[in-house]
């Protein structure tokens, strides 16, 4: 299902018929409802939430996987998206009792990336970084230049450890380590396969540093534009026949 979207479009109108159904006699539409049948109802309204999320997310990860298909090769303006990311994220880490703080260094060498897949890339790694610091708490994000052909973008966060057990399967699919289902039971597990794929598949790099005591951070080298290197032209889109 996770490599095949539309097999998720085919399965979730019959998911939401089950789900009408439970709302049917939740509300007792068919009649009054003792204690235990509503507490059965309720683990099952749960139950689907979960897997809801987890068609949803399923879905999302195939069609990302179409879209690196029609990726675009160029070179992009990091620091311009990054700047334009950065007043979102402000406002949401505010909204969650989060300090975040950017530093974008000018005249950065140009990236040699799809514009989209980086701005997913981006968002991903910021994002998870918000919802695992708890309020009070601070993300720190840079994208600065290492040398003249290697721009490093960094994640920092002060949010919750990941164990040295789980390091080597966190960009595996679903997998979640036991400190982050102890923070939120939402089931996820895919932002950081999402951006491993984006990595593999634009030749950049990924380092994941998480001590006892310490930050955790995120540091990721993406391909930067060589101007010795002619930029590859988009893919040919055939018109209309």
């Amino acid at each position: 299902m996770k490599n095949n979207p539309l097999a998720c479009q085919w399965i979730i109108p019959s998911f939401s018929a089950v789900h009408g159904m439970l709302g049917v006699m939740r509300n007792e539409y068919l009649g009054p409802l003792n204690e235990r049948q509503k507490e059965t109802l309720g683990k099952s309204g749960k139950t689907w939430e979960m897997v809801s999320t987890l068609i949803d997310d399923s879905l999302a990860l195939g069609l990302k996987r179409t879209k690196k298909d029609r990726a675009a090769i160029h070179p992009v303006d990091g620091a311009k998206l990054m700047r334009e990311l950065g007043a979102l994220f402000q406002d949401s880490a505010s909204q969650k009792g989060v300090d975040i703080e950017f530093e974008i260094q000018d005249s950065l060498p140009q990236l040699m990336a799809d514009e989209k897949l980086m701005e997913e890339l981006f968002v991903n790694l910021i994002s998870n970084a918000i919802k695992y610091t708890p309020r009070g708490g601070r993300v720190r994000v840079s994208l600065v230049k290492e040398t003249n052909t290697h721009v490093r973008f960094e994640v920092e966060d002060t949010g919750i450890r990941i164990p040295e057990q789980d390091r080597s399967r966190l960009f595996t699919e679903f997998f979640r380590s036991k400190n982050a289902k102890a923070f939120t039971q939402e089931v996820k597990g895919l932002g950081l396969v999402i951006v491993k794929e984006i990595l593999d598949f634009l030749s950049g790099r990924i380092q994941v540093k998480s001590e006892v005591g310490k930050d955790t951070r995120m540091i990721v080298h993406p391909p930067v534009f060589e101007k010795s290197k002619r930029a590859p032209s988009a893919p040919h889109q055939p018109g209309p026949q």
